[in-house]
Formats: structure tokens, C-alpha cells, sequence
């Protein structure tokens, strides 16, 4: 049973509509543990069949994940496949495990070499993060820990979303030569850093950290359409707490693109307000789904929820 949500708006005006369509429900009453909306895409597996003629490595390359991957998920032992056989896939290479008494998302992060935000953001975590025991969860990117060897360790892993190019680009991102690279970087100061990639569907967007929680900038300039709650947020001013994007801000810069910042503590902004690049915007926060301050950064083609590019495409930086 869900209650009526209240619609909650940065600004001080009464708020009678909403101009930019969200599938992210903006509701300040929803529970903390609301199941996955429905437009949501589905983060699980898919179970496949094996047909005359498989092999592991051609299953592997059909679902665009690595052979490891499959092996770790379907607890084989050898590359060996046999037709009928009933294969449990990931839709991203890493580790599909279930929760062990005790386990934090901290310590399954740190056991399977994942990261954090990236463990949160693929299976729908919110805030406060807590995980139950026999709780299915898949780890992107994750590797099973192996038995220490006899005269070399495995370096450790250094995370980075995505692939080894992190400007590479989905099927669906595509430079638009007369739009040029018009973003700037969009957090004041020097010690912010990139901690998570675009990966498409599974992460719509760049996040950008840093614990000093300085503020957010307008990447380029346009006009403010939307600053406002998008999930469950906590007061403004709160660095944490909330579900989904939380307190958000999404400025259109009036050439076919928009802009979206998400994850904020605090907001300088109006809906209609025009803004210029560099301006303070926001405070970063931690707000929503976020193990950490940072700041969650999209490019969307047009205005709507699920058309989010890579933003590299058209950054500066």
C-alpha cells in the first residue's frame, strides 16, 4: 500500500505541474524500500538454453560478457558446455553472489573487489545501504577472491567503470558535429575526481567525488527546468539520506541537450532561472542513492529520462 506522494519543489512557489517528465517518481513520502519501478530495465540474469554448437566462449560473446564471468555465475569448474544445458547469465561481467550474515556493502565491496556506488546503483540500493542475509546481489566488475599464490599476488584491482577507455561511447552516443565539446567541468575547486564512469543503462551518467562537499557548477548555460526533489529526499541542507537521485537540478542549454545534476545538498537555484557556465548551482551531497558525497553527472539528448549519453562526448575535460 503506498500513500498519496507529496510533491516536493526547491523553489518557493506553489508548485502546479511538472515540466520535464521523470520516470524517477518525485515523492517525498514513498518508503525507503520501495521494490523497482516497472520502467526500470531489469539488472538480474537471463537464463539460457544451450544450443548444438555452443560453446562457452560463443555464449560469452553473444551476451557480451567475459567466459569468467558466466563460469563464476553457473559454479563450473571447466569450459565445457553440453546442448539442454540451462545457463545462469549476468548482463555485465562481475559476481553474482548472495549475502552472507554480517556483510555490509562496504565488506562485499572489498571481498569481491568491487566498488561501492557501483554495487548500489546496479541493484537498486538506497539509503541507509543495508544488506540481509541471503539477499541475491551482483557485483559489477567483481572477481571471486582467489587463494593467495606461492610467489606472486594478484595486484589489486583499481576500479574504473566501464572499460579501459572511459570514453568509450554506447551504440546509441554519437558525437553531433555542430554542437562542438561545450561542457565544462562541473565542481568548483581542484580535488574532485572522477569515480565512476558512464556504462549506459548501468550507470546513466559520470560521478565525480569529493568529500570536502564544494559546490556544483553549471557545465554550460541555459535555463534551469526542473530543481527539485526526484525520489526520497531529506530536509534540504542534509548530505544524507533519501532514495533514488534525490535533490536534482536539470538545466537545458537550448540546443537539443540538457544537463542533469543529481545527489546535491543544497540547491542556489529556481526552475526558470537562466544561469551562465561556471555559475554555482549546487552543493554537492550525498543525498539518495549515494554511498559518498559526489556528485552524479548526466548529458541527456533532449530533456527525458532514458535518452542519457556519454557525457565525455561533449566535455572539455
Amino acid at each position: 500500500i503506498y500513500r498519496t506522494p507529496t510533491i516536493i519543489n526547491a523553489n518557493e512557489e506553489d508548485l502546479d505541474y511538472i515540466s520535464v517528465a521523470e520516470t524517477d517518481v518525485l515523492a517525498m513520502n514513498a518508503t525507503l524500500n520501495t521494490s523497482i519501478p516497472k520502467d526500470r530495465e531489469e539488472r538480474g540474469t537471463e537464463i539460457y538454453i544451450v544450443m548444438n554448437g555452443d560453446t562457452l566462449s560463443k555464449i560469452a560473446t553473444k551476451f557480451e560478457v567475459s567466459v569468467q564471468t558466466i563460469k563464476w555465475a553457473n559454479d563450473m569448474t571447466s569450459d565445457l558446455v553440453k546442448p539442454g544445458q540451462e545457463l545462469e547469465v549476468p548482463l555485465s561481467d562481475g559476481v553474482l553472489i548472495k549475502v552472507k550474515k554480517g556483510e555490509t556493502l562496504a565488506s562485499v565491496a572489498k571481498k569481491y573487489s568491487g566498488n561501492e556506488q557501483a554495487i548500489a546503483d546496479f541493484n537498486w540500493l538506497d539509503y541507509p545501504f543495508a544488506l540481509i542475509a541471503g539477499q541475491e546481489l551482483f557485483i559489477p566488475d567483481g572477481t571471486i577472491p582467489q587463494a593467495p599464490r606461492p610467489v606472486y599476488a594478484a595486484a589489486p584491482k583499481t576500479y574504473i567503470s566501464g572499460s579501459s577507455n572511459p570514453t568509450g561511447q554506447s551504440g546509441s552516443s554519437y558525437a553531433d558535429p555542430s554542437i562542438g565539446k561545450f561542457l565544462g567541468w562541473p565542481v568548483a575547486g581542484g580535488s574532485a575526481r572522477i569515480s565512476q564512469y558512464y556504462r549506459g543503462s548501468l550507470h546513466r551518467g559520470i560521478d565525480i567525488a569529493d568529500r570536502s562537499l564544494p559546490s556544483v557548477l553549471a557545465a554550460s548555460g541555459g535555463t534551469v527546468i526542473f530543481a527539485g526533489c526526484a525520489g526520497y529526499c531529506p530536509p534540504l541542507g542534509s548530505t544524507y539520506g533519501g532514495s533514488g537521485y534525490a535533490w536534482s537540478v536539470q538545466i537545458d542549454h537550448g540546443n537539443g541537450y540538457s544537463t542533469w545534476y543529481a545527489h546535491l545538498k543544497n540547491i542556489y537555484v529556481r526552475t526558470g532561472q537562466t544561469v551562465s557556465k561556471g555559475q554555482s548551482i549546487a552543493q554537492m551531497g550525498s543525498t539518495g542513492r549515494s554511498t559518498g558525497p559526489h556528485l552524479h553527472f548526466e548529458v541527456r539528448r533532449g530533456t527525458s529520462y532514458g535518452t542519457q549519453i556519454n557525457p565525455r562526448i561533449y566535455t572539455t575535460w
